[in-house]
């Protein structure tokens, strides 16, 4: 997958993540984090393609999309977390 093709998904993901706010229900908006946590994740993998691939950015950039790649993670857990509270009955 090209690089560009990382930071149109993770485009998709962010207007996905966007809709899923306007929704009333507690699950969506759980999916809609998960998603989020995605488009940041693939955000962050786009700037280190660019970083460390490709060398179109200065090595500098590397350290801070690794923290960018870690917060999507985190977001990913806490929207299934949600998800899951909301939508698994006990």
């Amino acid at each position: 997958m090209n690089a560009f093709a990382l930071f149109l998904l993770a485009l998709a993901l962010a207007f996905v993540s966007t809709l899923s706010l306007l929704a009333k229900n507690e699950g969506i908006r759980g999916m809609g984090r998960v998603a989020g946590g995605l488009s940041w994740t693939l955000f962050a993998a786009f700037l280190l393609v660019l970083t460390c691939g490709t060398h179109q950015l200065p090595g500098e950039y590397a350290v801070p999309s690794g923290f960018l790649l870690l917060m999507g993670l985190v977001t990913i857990a806490s929207g299934a977390r949600k998800f899951a509270r909301r939508n698994i009955g006990n």
